[in-house]
């Protein structure tokens, strides 16, 4: 910063010139003098030194005081949720089923009978997907055909056919009316039970 002193008009002009890489040249005339706001503050208070046996002491105190109020309010009793009960008629022992003994013919009736299965199901697929495979290149070989013929009718069969994408679907939005049933207004009757 660089300041230069102006005599005009008899008067003393202080002008300020700023120079800095980040900011632009600028004069300012000083026309007095600047003071920051005083900071009022005091050195710090050494902390007081306490002893471990004081600190000891006041945390037995208030476990202590813990401890009264929990035995005041008495030994916390958790609410049951009766989801998770299960009728003791389903925990009996005599309601496991028995898996009935199979024959070693019928077991080898059944593996023959799933290998077939599995088999069956493995020539479907491939024939599906040497069908999907086929109309795949036959489409890829269209596309080459129409590039190679004009690249406006190219542009337009890979465009997405939006009348292909709309699907709608109504079914029935109310249940059909049971016969019978008068429907009460709003009024119900609070089973659940109140734990206090």
């Amino acid at each position: 910063m660089a300041a230069t002193c102006v005599r005009a008009c008899g008067l003393l002009q202080v002008h300020r010139f700023v120079l800095s890489p980040c900011r632009q040249f600028s004069k300012q005339p000083v026309l007095a003098f600047r003071m920051t706001v005083p900071v009022c503050a005091e050195p710090l208070k050494k902390k007081k030194k306490v002893d471990s046996k004081i600190t000891e002491e006041r945390e037995r105190k208030r476990q202590k005081k813990m401890q009264k109020l929990m035995e005041k309010l008495g030994p916390s009793e958790l609410k049951p949720i009766e989801e998770f009960k299960i009728d003791s008629k389903l925990l009996e022992k005599n309601r496991l089923r028995t898996i009935p003994k199979i024959s070693f013919e019928e077991s080898e009736k059944r593996a023959l009978l799933q290998k077939e299965w599995s088999h069956y199901r493995f020539q479907q697929h491939l024939r599906k997907t040497e069908i999907m495979e086929r109309a795949l290149k036959a489409q890829q070989k269209a596309l080459e055909e129409l590039l190679a013929e004009s690249e406006e009718l190219y542009d337009q069969a890979i465009q997405i056919d939006p009348s292909l994408i709309q699907f709608e679907c109504k079914g029935p939005v109310n249940t059909p009316p049971i016969k019978g049933f008068e429907s009460t207004d709003g009024e119900y009757i609070d089973i659940t039970r109140d734990y206090n």
